[in-house]
Parts: C-alpha cells; structure tokens; sequence
C-alpha cells in the first residue's frame, strides 16, 4: 500500500519535469485543492511547487511559511508526512542559506568591480599625468638644447671677434 509520503515522492519526481504552462496549470491546480482541502499531502504538493527551481511563480519563502504553521502545530508531529516535513524544511534553510550566500558574494563582487573601476580610473589619471610630465620634459629638453645651441654660438662668435693673443 502506498503512503502519503511515497505518494508525495513520486509526485515531486513527475513535477520536476513539468515547465512553462504545464507547470503554471499543476500549480493552479494544486492551489486550488489546497483552498478547498487545506490537507497535509495537500500543503505538501504546494510547497513542494512554490519550491521548484524552474517555477516562474516559485516563492520559497511563503513555502517556508507553509511549512513553518504546519510543524508548529504539535499533533502534526504524529503525521506520517511529519519525516517528510522535516526534510523539506531543511532543504529550504539551505536553499535559504545558499541564496543568502549567493546575494552576500554578489555584493562582493559589485564592490570589487567598483574599486577596479576607481583604479582603472586612479591609473588613467596617473598615465595621463605621465603623459603630460612626458611632453613638459620634451619641451624643456627642446628649450635647454636651444639655450645651449645659442651659447656654443656665442662663444663662437667671440672667439672670431677677440681671436686670442698669444
């Protein structure tokens, strides 16, 4: 004789391969026998789609809270579905825990980015002002070797003037 709990099993193995539409309609569907038969297998089925990964109307934290009502209730501990309940709220702390996880290093990660971008943006700078500092010591080269060019000129010109006398 099957169980709730074996039932339950092979319900989330046929669910994992509905998608898109087919998927929306179990959902309804379930919804819809949890409204008018609010049943632990029921509850489970629920939570068991608010929970699925490729829902596009999964929301784990009202399955969270499903599921929390339920096991707070002291005789549901007597349920043949309550071992199930269990792991299921332990998957979904994990699965809580892993998001939380995933949203703390995608923080992290925007903050790198930011200060790769404010050094990108630091050494830009810097290069620009080498690239200054290039051509002002260019341009002082320029003018120094002009400076000298004139000297050696000079002098020239006063040794053909005032030839020296022996």
């Amino acid at each position: 004789m099957e169980t709730d709990a074996d039932r339950l099993l092979n319900y989330y193995a046929y669910m994992t391969g509905l998608q898109g539409d087919v998927l929306l309609q179990e959902y309804q569907r379930v919804q819809g026998a949890y409204h008018s038969d609010p049943s632990d297998f029921h509850r489970m089925q629920l939570i068991m789609l608010l929970s699925s990964p490729s829902a596009p109307f999964r929301d784990t934290q009202l399955a969270q809270n499903l599921l929390k009502a339920w096991l707070e209730v002291e005789y549901n501990a007597y349920s043949k579905l309550y071992p199930l309940a269990l792991l299921y709220r332990n998957y979904l702390s994990e699965l809580e825990g892993r998001r939380d996880a995933i949203e703390r290093a995608g923080e992290e990660l925007r903050e790198a980015k930011a200060q790769v971008q404010q050094q990108d943006e630091q050494i830009a700078r810097q290069a620009s002002e080498i690239a200054a500092q290039k051509q002002r010591s260019s341009e002082l080269q320029e003018k120094l070797n002009a400076l000298l060019e004139m000297e050696k000129n000079l002098i020239e010109r006063g040794q053909k003037q005032y030839p020296e006398t022996p």
